[in-house]
C-alpha cells in the first residue's frame, strides 16, 4: 500500500485572553435576555389584581 508522509500543520494562536472577556459578556447578555423573556410574562400575569 502506498502512503504519503504527513507533515505537521503549522498552528497559529487564534484565541487571545480578551476573547474570553467577550465570551463572558455575550453569555451574560444572552442569559439576561432569556431571563427577561421567561420571567416577564410570569411577572405580568401574577401582577394583576384579579389573579389573586
Amino acid at each position: 500500500m502506498f502512503s504519503l508522509p504527513l507533515r505537521l500543520v503549522p498552528r497559529a494562536k487564534v484565541l487571545v485572553p480578551l476573547d474570553f472577556v467577550s465570551f463572558a459578556l455575550i453569555a451574560l447578555g444572552l442569559g439576561g435576555l432569556i431571563a427577561a423573556f421567561v420571567l416577564g410574562p410570569i411577572h405580568d400575569w401574577t401582577d394583576v389584581a384579579w389573579s389573586g
